[in-house]
């Protein structure tokens, strides 16, 4: 039955979704309609912030594109930039759009994940020369909202910023300044922007108290400035009545794959890295053929309290040789009794196939790992 299957995975080609899939988030969870949560109007308080920033920035900038002081010009002229002796610009902010706010998680494969606010935003840009129509641009702009370290008991707001590349949106084909705005204002607006959007920062006083859990209040969909973001830090259940569940990694084995070679390499001898909830473990492997298994059962057990509605478990195998990697998760819920038991994760490999005649590239997955796990609750009830 097994050589069967395997005969039939190694012709099926992945699909987009097969490489984005990700563990689901853990939390935090959103506060409780009872709770006493701070909220902060977080869309005005963003814009405010950003437009401090990018006005910041853009002095900046309009330094080199436009340099106005002898020092200026100085460094203008030894960087040998066309603002020493030729045409000139300044880059000018017209407006901020918020874009609809949505609460989203991270998307690692290896490790867990976490909700956060996702705060999109288009900025609105104009470019003035001398003796020349004004040129528009635009940039877009992603502020992200996390309850960092929810999982401890002790998170707090945190943000990061991220921006795209700003871009021009009605430049005509004809224009004779167009290279000295692709070639020389936009890197130029680019360098200062977007390191300047990554060094985003809420004011902690603005989000003092901490936080286990976060969410988004839109209020009035079509007035995004006073969607507000409520948060509180609490303790979910008492950690000290709640008896422990247990994890423990019994064996692995590498299974054998169909294939003309052997995927990755004959003998192979990864880096295991297993996460129970946020609690990890490492281990380095042996050599291992295929068919061949080994014992776990020197890594040390991972106990925790189960508090949430499932038990998330992760795996992830790193080669040295090529560095390719292989990560696979297994959700087990509270109604199915946290999975308790004797349980096997199943890692894949994704490679390319073998048996492709065509110059595309097509990509197989094939079983690759077998991980047993065994999975103990407290006999005691666990109260959530």
């Amino acid at each position: 039955m097994r050589k069967a299957a395997l005969r039939n995975t190694l012709f099926v080609v992945c699909s987009t979704s097969l490489f984005a899939q990700y563990p689901p988030a853990q939390g935090p969870s959103a506060p409780l309609a009872t709770d006493n949560v701070r909220t902060q109007p977080i869309q005005f308080m963003v814009i405010k912030q950003l437009e401090s920033d990018i006005q910041a920035k853009l002095v900046e900038a309009n330094k080199r594109t436009n340099p106005t002081t002898a020092e200026d010009l100085r460094i203008a002229c030894q960087m040998q930039l066309p603002s020493c002796s030729g045409t000139r610009a300044q880059t000018f902010l017209t407006g901020i759009v918020p874009l609809n706010p949505t609460m989203t998680q991270t998307e690692y494969k290896d490790r867990p994940n976490s909700k956060y606010l996702k705060m999109s935003h288009r900025v609105g840009l104009e470019i003035r020369v001398p003796n020349s129509p004004n040129v528009a641009a635009a940039m877009d702009i992603d502020i992200n909202i996390f309850c960092d370290g929810w999982e401890t008991g002790n998170g707090n707001i945190e943000a990061t910023g991220r921006g795209g590349r700003p871009y021009i949106t009605d430049l005509s084909p004809g224009n004779p300044l167009r290279s000295f705005f692709f070639d020389f204002v936009m890197p130029t607006v680019e360098g200062s922007l977007v390191p300047g959007v990554q060094g985003f920062a809420i004011p902690p006083e603005q989000v003092a108290g901490g936080c286990t859990h976060m969410d988004y209040l839109a209020v009035t969909p079509a007035t995004l400035l006073e969607g507000k973001l409520r948060f509180i830090r609490k303790a979910s259940t008492s950690l000290a009545t709640v008896p422990n569940a247990t994890v423990r990694l019994v064996q692995i084995k590498r299974l054998r794959i169909l294939s003309p070679t052997p995927v990755y390499y004959p003998t192979e001898s990864p880096v295991l890295d297993f996460y129970a909830g946020f609690t990890p473990r490492q281990h380095q492997l042996p050599p291992l053929a295929e068919g061949q298994t080994t014992s776990l059962a020197s890594v040390p057990a991972v106990s925790f309290p189960l508090t949430g509605q499932s038990l998330i478990l992760i795996a992830t195998l790193s080669h040295n040789l090529g560095n390719p990697t292989d990560s696979m998760y297994a959700v087990y819920s509270a109604s199915t009794n946290y999975g308790s038991g004797r349980r096997t994760i199943i890692v894949n490999k994704v490679y390319r196939d073998p048996y492709n005649t065509t110059t595309t590239p097509r990509y197989v997955t094939a079983p690759a790992y077998e991980i047993t796990v065994d999975i103990t609750l407290p006999s005691t009830p666990i109260s959530r």
